[in-house]
């Protein structure tokens, strides 16, 4: 649901998945449920403000392995600020603290994040996009675990930093080409850098 004016919005979403597969040890079922409300206040043009609240679980139960089960409850919240240039310019910051722990044992998780976008479109065919982010993470359990995976989210206790940059370019009216580049540094890992370049055909 989203009732939305040109001061004041609000905005509902529920997303919901599981799957259940039968394996040779008995039957496993994953899945996530997530209930989501973003409050948007336009303090002012350009500038508007979004509160969202995140509240859910993430679920696996095993017949056959046990131990590995869990049931994981958490909520985040995420206010926002954002500065739209026309549709030339677009920056935003935002600060999002989750809770969430794990039902089914002992394990734990606090998280506080910080993130910087931008994205600039360049005349009509080019668009420079730019994010960093750092997090902060307090996790208490066992990291190269299921139930780690899953509370973790890629991510490691400690300090955690990811960047990355893009360029999308219109070469013609049939092909695109994108240029990215991410870079990583996740608790007490090595630096880890990706890039890619990918051309599409649109027809």
């Amino acid at each position: 649901k989203n009732r939305s004016g040109k001061k004041f919005g609000i905005a509902y979403t529920n997303l919901s998945n599981f799957t259940k597969q039968v394996i040779t040890v008995g039957p496993e079922s994953r899945g996530k449920d997530e209930h989501k409300i973003t409050l948007r206040y336009k303090i002012f043009t350009p500038i508007t403000l979004n509160v969202t609240y995140y509240v859910g679980n993430k679920l696996l139960a095993s017949e056959g392995f046990t131990a590995k089960n869990y049931f994981i409850p958490y909520f985040t919240i995420e206010p926002k600020i954002t500065v739209l240039k026309s549709s030339v310019f677009r920056t935003s910051v935002y600060y999002q603290y989750t809770e969430s722990n794990n039902t089914e044992s002992t394990e734990l998780l606090e998280s506080h994040e910080l993130t910087f976008d931008m994205r600039y479109n360049v005349v009509a065919k080019s668009t420079i996009s730019a994010k960093f982010s750092y997090v902060n993470i307090r996790f208490d359990g066992i990291e190269e675990s299921p139930v780690g995976y899953a509370m973790l989210e890629g991510l490691n206790n400690g300090n955690n930093i990811l960047w990355n940059v893009s360029i999308d370019r219109k070469l013609s009216q049939l092909l695109q080409l994108n240029v990215s580049y991410e870079g990583r540094k996740t608790g007490e890992s090595s630096i880890t850098h990706v890039g890619r370049l990918q051309m599409r055909a649109i027809f």
